[in-house]
């Protein structure tokens, strides 16, 4: 028992002292030359490439979402279970994909349904009333017009038809200089019964293409300011003053001017008087003179000879009676006469005006009345039809062949956007996709340091995990301008560029959310020297590596033609054969590449160099 006892004993202090032995020489390592990792350079030709991880996604894809308003969303009470693949049979039969919650909406189009009704109703009345107002409207201007007529035609029938025409040419009186002289006046004064009316209720009319909430209205700011800021006097319409002579048209010699009107009529009637008047005094006169001298020569009584006076003295009167009616006539009486009726007639003219421009603004409020009832049905409608088109979305039918993910990927990890039968859908929501196999492509992040060298169209060798044996071959499809936002989010100090690769061909085994490894060919350089990029170093903006030779390590400068995440191209100052350091040796002097200039040496030996085994 003691001989096993010592024997223990003599085990344990050998182990202790082995494994004393090991923790010391763990801690104070042998700086020899072959402790230190190195590698060959060699020369072959290099593929320059940049190699990432990433996932398969389909590029096209059906995403259906939810279209159903609101923000408490609504109900799923059916969905298709995921992975199901959609078969060109299932799309011909209907299949349905999902069915949500309708029953809100139903209760909702039933209320609509009456809103519509009543505001159906209300535009039909506005109908009805514009039509019974232009009625009225065309009955006023055809009045209107027929008396303007029966005043011009009393005006010509006086004076007659040239004279008039003259008189009218004259003064520029019409039925269309009047309106135009109106327009005018509402034009300057922002009058609210002028033609600009009509237009502008024509304009607020609803079109197809407007929009329900922004189209058919026109600002009327600009004319409300210009309103009340009128003038009052602007206001007023302006007066039309003008004087024409009618006497001229009696005076001898321009009887013709005046025509066969009742003007003239009356100017022969008073000068045949006249003319009668004085043969009747002529004759009188001779007749008085004649008993005159029969009285003094007694052939007559005193009697007779005061009744020839008498008759004398009457056609005297008469004939004075004549020519003053005539004189009047002329000077007063066809003034008066033609003045009434050229007023008369633009009288009627601005009646006929006035009934016009009473008629458009009638018209422009009946077409506001009805714009506005117009408007407020096909808003009505909008609604039901938005109703009806959220019920018959309520139910999802297969529209194309693909296989069933829910959501659309990025929302599978929130519990509260997790696709399932009894879980609420948002409006908007995705709710399934459909991926388009025939159109695939790897997803892949590259780092910003590698970003500027991948180039549209550059040449891909894909591997996926779930087949290691199978190579599939692509080209880069696009490449992010902005850092990824999602990945920033969490690591901000890493800048990543979203790189979408197009898988050439079609791949039945192929899936959506497969990892995958893209390396896109960036060149290719025949016969170069490579060395590992571990290898390689910088120090004040020179780049150096560390070869091994027989009197040590030598610190040599190096020119790089290129790099990829394994191996270096050396343009110069490494050959073939060279054995080069992995990491720099401990106490390696570094200081000959501090005080290096551009032209002095390139190789430098460490005067520390570690000793050889």
């Amino acid at each position: 028992m003691n001989r096993e006892k010592l024997n223990q004993q003599k085990l344990f202090w050998v182990i202790g002292l082995a494994l004393a032995a090991l923790l010391v020489y763990s801690l104070f390592p042998s700086h020899t030359q072959t402790d230190q990792a190195t590698f060959t350079a060699i020369r072959e030709n290099m593929v320059i490439d940049v190699i990432e991880g990433g996932t398969i996604e389909a590029t096209q894809a059906q995403i259906i979402k939810s279209r159903v308003e609101g923000r408490e969303g609504t109900t799923i009470l059916k969905i298709i279970d995921e992975g199901y693949q959609v078969s060109e049979e299932d799309v011909a039969n209907g299949l349905v994909l999902v069915e949500l919650d309708a029953s809100a909406i139903v209760e909702r189009i039933k209320s609509q349904e009456t809103e519509v009704q009543g505001a159906l109703a209300n535009l039909m009345e506005y109908v009805k009333q514009r039509e019974i107002r232009e009625s009225a409207n065309i009955s006023a201007i055809k009045d209107a017009s027929m008396k303007a007529k029966f005043a011009l035609l009393d005006f010509q029938k006086y004076l007659g038809g040239d004279a008039a025409q003259k008189i009218l040419d004259e003064i520029g009186l019409s039925a269309e200089s009047l309106d135009q002289e109106a327009d005018e006046a509402s034009s300057s004064s922002m009058n609210m019964f002028s033609t600009s009316l009509l237009d502008a209720a024509n304009s607020n009319a609803v079109k197809d293409t407007d929009d329900p909430l922004l189209g058919g209205l026109n600002d009327p700011e600009a004319m409300m300011d210009q309103w009340g800021g009128a003038n009052e006097q602007d206001l007023l319409p302006d007066i039309r003053d003008y004087d024409v002579d009618f006497g001229i048209f009696a005076q001898e010699g321009n009887e013709a001017l005046l025509g066969d009107g009742d003007a003239r009529q009356e100017l022969r009637k008073l000068k045949d008087a006249v003319l009668i008047a004085e043969a009747e005094f002529a004759l009188r006169k001779k007749t008085y003179e004649g008993a005159v001298r029969l009285a003094d020569k007694g052939f007559i009584t005193p009697n007779e000879l005061q009744n020839k006076k008498i008759d004398f003295d009457k056609t005297k009167n008469s004939l004075a009676s004549t020519k003053a009616s005539l004189q009047l006539f002329k000077t007063y009486n066809i003034q008066k006469e033609a003045e009434q009726f050229l007023l008369n007639y633009e009288q009627a003219l601005m009646r006929l005006s006035r009934a016009k421009k009473d008629a458009i603004a009638e018209m422009a409020d009946s077409v506001g009345d009805l714009n506005r009832a117009q408007r407020y049905y096909r808003w009505e409608k909008l609604q039901l039809d938005d109703l009806r088109e959220q019920y018959a979305a309520c139910t999802i039918r297969a529209e194309r062949p693909g296989l069933v993910v829910y959501g659309d990927g990025s929302d599978r990890w929130d519990p509260d956007e997790i696709i399932r039968e009894g879980a609420r859908v948002r409006e908007r929501q995705a709710i399934i996709t459909i991926p388009d196999m025939r159109h695939m492509a790897v997803k892949v992040r590259i780092h910003e340091s590698q970003v500027k060298r991948v180039r549209k169209g550059m040449p891909v060798t894909i591997g996926v995990a779930a087949e290691p044996d199978r190579s599939l071959s692509g080209q880069v499809e696009t490449v992010g301008v902005l850092p990824d936002s999602e990945n920033r989010r969490f690591n901000p100090d890493q800048k990543v560029y979203k790189t979408s690769i197009k898988v050439a061909g079609v791949h039945d085994w192929l899936k959506p959310g497969m990892a995958a490894e893209a390396r896109i060919v960036i060149r290719e350089i025949p016969d170069a020297v490579m060395i590992p990029v571990q290898s390689v170093f910088n120090r004040n903006g020179h780049t150096f590596c560390c070869i091994s030779t027989t009197s040590g390590p030598e610190l040599r400068v190096v020119e790089i033609e290129d790099y990829n995440n394994r191996f270096a191209a050396i343009r110069q100052g490494v050959e073939e054969g060279e054995i080069v350091y992995l990491h720099l040796p401990e106490d390696m002097d570094l200081s000959p590449l501090d005080a290096m200039t551009a032209g002095g040496s390139k190789t430098f030996t460490s005067s520390k160099a570690p000793t050889q085994s």
